[in-house]
């Protein structure tokens, strides 16, 4: 099988055929604009405690676990 990858509609890249290596994934999820991502910063201001306003680009950026597994989470949907 083919391991070669596409962009699927909402720009995000999917691997055809079987899983992408996890240095691909780890660079794809950190490389990914978070902070322009306005479902994103959605779902993150929920998960923060604040879901009336979405979370600011200072949260998104953040480097902690719980936004770490917000991320990987994300990208898992």
């Amino acid at each position: 099988m083919d391991n070669a990858t596409e962009h699927a509609p909402d720009g995000k890249l999917q691997a055809s055929g079987s899983q992408l290596p996890e240095n691909d994934l780890f660079e794809r999820v950190k490389s990914y604009p978070f902070d322009a991502d306005p479902e994103f910063a959605k779902g993150l201001s929920i998960i923060l405690g604040h879901p009336e306003t979405p979370a600011s680009n200072a949260e998104t950026n953040r480097e902690d676990d719980l936004v770490l597994q917000a991320k990987c989470f994300y990208f898992s949907k």
